[in-house]
């Protein structure tokens, strides 16, 4: 393989530099990046399979942690990499929330994202890492998904906002921030504190949210040398006389019960 077919492209956050890298590693999937900070890389790929008939999205995030990326070997009697850890399915999680509501309404392919650490420098913590990844794997991908979705975290040290605190700065850290958001509003917000007053706190999202730019901007580049183009899919119409029944019958009563100050 040339290294013609090999694209790179970064960004700097907060003077570290972030790289997104495609086409060395897992070519087979519909869209796979390795994204890099310091001596932490994840691979993220995001794959479709078939086309399922069910009224709902069938998206399935995946963290895979393995031992090797810390330089460790499993011990005990099973020298074998074990369950998904609650870390792991905790940044699943994280990864999940801000994608999901964006997929396209008629998606009905089973999907898959996996984000696995091939390297941590037990500096960078790779999360947020993952959360880029699996956003720029959607974009080069085929899968028609609308917008990039970037990722940050903020902490609080001696009275100031960090971006993208070191794993030990965030042991000292008065506030832990993780925000998702594409380049025109925020989509996540996941948060612990130490008493940080709200004022602040929109603060560090204002400043979230200009990094997040970055990200996306980046993202959109590797989709522009990179990417593949986007499957075509029918959206599903909604009988307007039907739709009209519904709420003329029911959408006062619904208005009221959602709207339950209890």
């Amino acid at each position: 393989m040339s290294s013609d077919a090999v694209t790179t492209v970064s960004v700097e956050i907060a003077g570290q530099e972030i790289s997104f890298e495609t086409g060395k590693m897992a070519r087979q999937a519909s869209g796979a990046v390795v994204v890099r900070q310091g001596d932490t890389m994840v691979l993220s790929t995001a794959t479709i399979g078939n086309l399922r008939d069910v009224d709902f999205l069938p998206l399935t995030v995946d963290v895979e942690e393995r031992m090797y990326a810390a330089g460790k070997i499993p011990g005990s009697f099973f020298k074998r990499e074990g369950r998904a850890g609650e870390k792991a399915t905790l940044i699943a999680r994280m990864i999940d929330r801000p994608l999901r509501p964006l997929f396209p309404k008629g998606w009905r392919r089973e999907t898959q994202l996996v984000g696995m650490p091939l390297s941590v420098d037990q500096v960078v913590a790779y999360d947020v890492l993952a959360m880029n990844g699996a956003s720029a794997a959607l974009q080069i991908s085929d899968i028609p998904f609308p917008a990039p979705v970037g990722a940050v975290r903020i902490g609080k040290l001696e009275g100031n906002f960090v971006i993208n605190p070191t794993e030990e700065q965030l042991l000292e850290s008065d506030l832990d921030l993780v925000v998702s958001g594409t380049e025109e509003a925020i989509l996540m917000v996941e948060a612990g504190a130490n008493e940080v007053p709200e004022a602040e706190i929109l603060d560090a999202l204002d400043i979230a949210h200009s990094e997040i730019r970055k990200l996306c901007a980046a993202q959109r580049e590797l989709a522009e040398k990179a990417g593949k183009p986007k499957q075509e899919i029918e959206v599903p119409q909604v009988d307007p006389d039907l739709a009209r029944q519904i709420a003329d019958s029911h959408g006062a009563a619904l208005d009221a019960a959602t709207q339950v100050e209890d």
